[in-house]
């Protein structure tokens, strides 16, 4: 807002109702501190009226006087009791209702008889009777001269919202706020067209806001701090609210907390209930906004039925059947200030009938029932957590759920149909369908409406913090109704109340009878019983109507059925079936100690907690940190007492296993009295035990561990099939950032204590041990796109520990397998796959000879050929002998040397020192990249020659022709050869792989450098070499003399050639049947990770590569290009998309035909089953059909989509042999286009 603005009122009669237009429309502040003097005031109290009173006046727009400063007068006058509060309030001093507003105001402000002061304490009533102020409050007298009842009454003032605003003789009672403008008010958005806002200052609305929602993002985390937030944040709510700006931007951040955080629902029902005892408009606003929210997803998808579309932003985020069930939930939560609730009952049962009709006009599933029926159900004891003593409401939602089971649970067309989507095939009950868990949903929540244990219990330090503000506002609502009274004239209660006065001056020497209650004031304390409170309650407590939320046709909702609009990310699981790992309890080591650490799946704990979780990984994806914080204190946000301790490990649950059974063992006096133990160890032991008796004393008997829960719900989403919409990269790092706040934390608190258990601090660490060893006891039944999710993950998260791990627990099991080689076996594959990445993001020497033990080190050679291989490629341009004596073995240069000058004590030493950098720095050498580049070589006749072209392509200045010149030279050298010396057997090929080799070298450095050097250096000369050679096979030659030269590090080749395919000298499709063809003995693809990876970054940068171009000509473009331009930029990536489409075709059928080669391997007995029970010890072979029908498995569930012509799919896989593998395929492609 400008300086103009903000000086000048500006404001008409019209604007707010009482303030006149020619008053106080001067400069601000006035010339030389002139303030007006002021009636009534003697020269204290018009220095009372000073600058600061004048602005906190002049900033609150006269509301009513008391908002100047905002929060000042209001807090420390509650606060400060009265004490000394008098002298604050008129005496100059801006804590008070900063000054009584001047006599210019008074006749704009209610009638007299409606400025009846608040009393709050028996002292006021001095003032109430117009007499001075005595005692206390007669600070210098101040007030003794000019004193006027009758013009300088206290301006309404009490605490609840709605004083005074109809401006009419019938005040609401408990209403003594200052009088509110009318404003129109839409909650789509408040202020909009033609709406008339309060005059505000940006800053100051903008500090209370912040204050307020700073004080609020930590509300829950703490129980010690719970009570204290509830309290400040609803004084602050109920004081502001009137402020338009305030409560708009409130409404906002209170939507986004229920939406984003769903778990915090309770606490902040809690919030709201306890500002709307001190202000009703609170819970008025608030249940409004939540049902315009609802009416607002409904009212688009009625608008989207009839071709009125919205933008797709608006509909993925805001506009969602999530939206309608969160907020759905906040509401419930808010049952008992709602009067007609029998409205959200009707809402509820109209969802639930919808997802039964939807279900039952379905020959299948219908994900879209399931997500309602599901969602709704569970959320329907809600409506009971703040109200559970109301017992018609718990029957009403008996009735509800009692017909939510008519809802029909339907499975897949097939036996199989639902299998596509197991993570993992396990029999061994691990495995649990969604199903299984709807057909449970009606009675676990049914059975859970007597038993609401899970919740926090907020009502427990709510409901006394309500019932006080209901009975002070009780008491003094009383008082207000005799003032009024008197006002009116009426004698005789004139002369009580000055009986009652006489009374109350002599309270300073009030003396308490013998078992008198007091107040903090040392009053008499008015009790008050149960009835007196139900009657206060009903009598005075704020409720509000809501009224009814239509909800649209079966025919509009019955159109989103596919989740293409109207679904957040949350609802589109819902689309395909669900299947949960519930691996803790089948972990071995819990399996042994029959310990149940976590609630069934079937349970309505679980249902409940699962959801809430679900939610927040969603949700909160924009934030890890914040996502991490509060997935670590989620059971603070429950009743905590419903879970084990945090961090707690199992031999303690143990204990307190034996303690719910009630074993008569005193643990304590047994450890007394033992010697089996060393004396500090056996105190620790001791310490231990006192501290969980102490515990399970409180009530923490539970064994159910919060941090399993949180960790089930993240791999189950990280490992869902298809794929959600959060990256596994997302996954795997909220992990290790839990790990890593959960050590630090347990280290800190520890520490804060004495103490330091290193066994308690990893506890969330070990968790994740047991999930990889979960997962590599299950290995053979993963599906392959999970064994590679897997292996990512484990890398991942160990690239965080130093690479430590306890390798040596799968030594036997992979020494079973014996010395045979072996590609596809799936524990081969996984630990194979985990230690190359491992090697490409650190130290070969490190990783080999301080991480591995000595029988998982074979598994370090990265080498694409063997020397044997090389040899064969090598005489083709050096001859045999040649080739013999100068081809080196794979990896023995590195095997001899680390690479990075440094012996291995101190590379052990210095390992936290040590970069990955610099292995990108020094690949030439890491690498022996000049070993391997044997045009080089002194032996080599034309060595010359080869190094002549080397150095033309290193350097800048060099020209083409020069360029052209030294390629005819040597070609002319090598085919004028006799055929005694000859030993090039094709020139063409020779001379291209000594241009790949070279600018390798060159560009080995890094890939910018490569990639610069493209551009700038040797990109047009390289060109110049390729368009001279007219033979069909040389882009292969490029290939593989990127390979020949990277053959220790084959990954980096794969990248470079990358490369040269974006710079437009190898084109896709050679690449990709290169690729599959690139072994004789194995398929690359279905064996080495990194090569299926290469593949689908390829097959994917097809769409980039055009819209890079087609975003360099946008960006370039003006402000307001014509219509042409942008069709333009739209035709360019149709055209990428149609060739990414071609790419992934392509690909199928490379694969399919190496898939019908591998089944004549395959005897005729190997079935669909046969495939999905493979053994560790089963044949290679069979393991490599198995992984070739995962892959093709993954390439439907990733790119089944993008192709979207159900005929396309079913022509390429046409071409597969096997038929049961076939018809299979076919049937999955056509569930996920349905």
């Amino acid at each position: 807002m400008s300086d103009d603005r903000s000086r000048k009122r500006g404001r008409s009669d019209e604007d707010d109702g009482y303030y006149p237009s020619n008053e106080f429309s001067g400069e601000y502040p006035p010339p030389n501190g002139d303030y007006p003097p002021q009636e009534g005031y003697n020269n204290n109290n018009n220095q009372g009226y000073n600058q600061n009173n004048y602005q906190g006046n002049y900033q609150g727009n006269y509301r009513g006087g008391y908002q100047g400063g905002h929060y000042g007068g209001y807090q420390n006058r509650y606060q400060n009791r009265y004490q000394g509060g008098y002298q604050n309030n008129y005496g100059g001093n801006n804590n008070g209702y900063n000054n009584y507003p001047p006599p210019q105001l008074q006749q704009h402000q209610l009638p007299p008889q409606q400025q009846q002061p608040p009393v709050y304490e028996h002292k006021y009533n001095q003032y109430n009777q117009g007499q001075p102020p005595v005692g206390d409050y007669n600070q210098g007298n101040m007030y003794n001269q000019g004193f006027q009842p009758q013009q300088q009454q206290a301006p309404p003032y009490a605490d609840a919202p709605q004083a005074y605003a109809s401006g009419t003789n019938n005040i609401p009672v408990g209403a003594p706020m200052p009088v509110q403008a009318p404003v129109r008010e839409s909650f789509a958005g408040i202020g909009g067209r033609n709406n008339k806002r309060e005059y505000y200052q940006p800053q100051e609305e903008f500090n209370k806001v912040t204050e307020l929602c700073s004080r609020l993002e930590f509300l829950g985390d703490s129980a010690f701090e719970t009570k204290m937030l509830l309290t400040q944040s609803s004084e602050t709510l109920a004081f502001c609210w009137n402020d338009l700006e305030f409560k708009k931007k409130l409404l906002q951040y209170l939507g986004a907390v229920i939406y984003e955080m769903p778990h915090k629902s309770v606490i902040f029902s809690g919030l709201i209930l306890l500002s709307n005892s001190k202000n009703g408009d609170v819970g008025k606003d608030f249940i409004d906004w939540l049902k315009h929210r609802i009416d607002e997803v409904f009212n688009a998808m009625v608008e989207d039925s009839n071709d009125n579309f919205t933008s797709k932003s608006e509909m993925a985020h805001l506009k969602s059947w999530n939206v309608i069930v969160t907020l759905l939930r906040m509401i419930g939560l808010l049952s008992s200030i709602i009067v007609d609730f029998d409205e959200i009952i009707t809402f509820t049962n109209k969802l639930i009938e919808f997802a039964i009709e939807l279900q039952n006009n379905n020959e299948n599933r219908s994900g879209l029932a399931e997500l309602i029926f599901y969602e709704v159900v569970i959320g329907i004891p809600f409506y009971l957590v703040n109200d559970q003593s109301n017992v018609e409401l718990k029957n009403k939602l008996r009735e509800l759920i009692n017909n939510a089971s008519k809802f029909q649970v339907k499975d897949g067309e097939c036996e199989f149909d639902d299998d596509y989507y197991k993570p993992i095939n396990s029999n061994n009950g691990s495995i649990v369908k969604m199903s299984d868990i709807l057909r449970n949903v009606c009675e676990a929540t049914e059975s859970y409406l007597d038993d609401m244990s899970l919740f926090m219990d907020v009502a427990s330090f709510v409901d006394p913090l309500i019932e006080t503000v209901l009975v002070e506002r009780g008491i003094k609502i009383a008082k207000v109704e005799a003032e009024r009274k008197k006002a009116a004239g009426e004698t005789e209660e004139k002369k009580e109340n000055d009986e009652v006065n006489k009374e109350q001056d002599n309270d300073d020497d009030y003396k308490p009878n013998e078992g008198e209650k007091m107040d903090d004031d040392d009053k008499p304390k008015e009790e008050t019983n149960e009835d007196e409170k139900l009657e206060i309650e009903e009598q005075f407590v704020s409720k509000h109507s809501i009224g009814e939320i239509e909800v649209p046709s079966y025919e509009v909702l019955n159109r989103y059925q596919d989740f293409s609009k109207f679904a957040s990310d949350v609802d589109k699981i819902w689309l395909h079936p669900r299947y949960f790992i519930n691996l803790f309890p089948f972990e071995s080591t819990r399996q042994q100690l029959e310990l149940e650490t976590s609630p069934s799946l079937n349970s309505y704990i679980s249902m409940i907690l699962n959801d809430d979780i679900i939610n927040v990984l969603f949700k909160l994806e924009y934030n890890r940190i914040t996502c991490s914080k509060h997935l670590l204190n989620f059971q603070a946000y429950y009743n905590h007492k419903k879970f084990a301790k945090p961090n707690s490990p199992l031999d303690k649950l143990l204990i307190i296993k034996d303690l719910n059974k009630g074993i008569d063992f005193d643990l304590i006096k047994n450890l007394e009295e033992s010697t089996d133990f060393e004396e500090e160890a056996k105190q620790q032991m001791i310490n231990s035990a006192k501290k969980i008796q102490e515990e399970y004393e409180k009530g923490f008997t539970s064994t159910w561990k919060m941090e399993e829960i949180v960790l089930k719900n993240i791999i189950n989403l990280a490992f869902l099939l298809p794929d959600s919409s959060l990256t596994l990269l997302y996954f795997e790092s909220l992990i290790a950032d839990t790990c890593g706040r959960n050590w630090t934390l347990s280290k800190r608190n520890a520490n804060n204590v004495g103490g330091n258990n290193n066994n308690d601090i990893l506890i969330f660490s070990k968790l994740v041990g047991d999930i990889f060893r979960y997962f590599y006891n299950n290995v053979e039944e993963l599906e392959f796109v999970n064994i590679n999710k897997f292996i990512n993950w484990f890398l991942f998260q160990i690239s965080n520990f130093k690479f430590e791990w306890a390798w040596e627990e799968w030594v036997n099991n992979i020494n079973e397998l014996g010395e045979a080689e072996q590609n596809y076996n799936a524990r081969i594959y996984f630990i194979k796959n985990v230690i190359h990445k491992e090697l490409l993001i650190n130290n070969y020497k490190f990783i080999k000879n301080n991480t591995l033990p000595k029988e998982f080190q074979r598994y370090a050679n990265l080498s694409l050929k063997t020397k044997e291989e090389l040899i064969e490629y090598d005489i083709k341009f050096f001859g045999k002998s040649f080739a013999d004596n100068n081809t080196i073995n794979p990896f023995d240069s590195i095997e001899g040397e680390n690479g990075n000058g440094l012996d291995d004590n101190e590379l052990n030493k210095n390992y936290e020192h040590y970069s990955t950098e610099a292995i990108v720095e020094t690949n030439t050498e890491t690498f022996k990249l000049f070993d391997n580049y044997l045009f080089n070589h002194d032996e080599h006749p034309y060595n010359e020659n080869c190094r002549d072209i080397y150095m033309n392509l290193e350097n800048i200045e060099a020209s083409i022709e020069l360029f052209e010149e030294l390629i005819n030279k040597l070609r002319e050298r090598v085919e004028n050869e006799s055929e005694e010396s000859k030993i090039v057997e094709n020139s063409d090929e020779y001379i291209i792989t000594v241009i790949i080799q070279s600018i390798c070298l060159i560009g080995s450095r890094s890939f910018s450098v490569f990639e610069e050097s493209l551009k700038k250096v040797f990109g047009e000369k390289l060109k110049f070499v390729l368009d001279s050679i007219d033979n069909d096979m040389k882009e292969e030659w490029i290939i593989e003399a990127v390979l020949r030269i990277w053959n220790n590090e084959p990954r980096i080749g794969l990248l470079f050639i990358e490369k040269l395919n974006k710079f437009g000298v190898l084109d896709t499709f050679t690449i990709i049947r290169k690729v599959w063809n690139l072994s004789s003995d194995r398929l690359l693809p279905l064996s080495e990770l990194y090569v299926s990876e290469f593949l689908e970054n390829l097959i994917e940068g097809e769409i980039y590569y055009e819209e890079d171009e087609s975003d360099d000509t946008d960006s370039n473009a003006n402000e307001g290009e014509n219509e042409e331009e942008e069709e333009y930029v739209e035709k360019v990536n149709e055209e990428s998309f149609e060739k990414y489409k071609d790419t992934i075709k392509f690909n199928f059928e490379i694969a399919i035909e190496k898939m019908n080669e591998m089944y004549i391997e395959v005897e005729n007995g190997l079935a669909i089953k046969d495939l999905k029970t493979l053994k560790a010890g089963d044949e290679d072979y069979k393991w490599g059909v198995k992984n070739m029908f995962g892959l093709l498995k993954k390439y439907i569930f990733k790119y089944g989509k993008d192709i979207g012509n159900e005929g396309e799919i079913e022509n390429i896989l046409s071409g597969l042999d096997n038929e049961e593998i076939r018809n299979e395929l076919i049937r999955l492609n056509k569930q996920l286009l349905v």
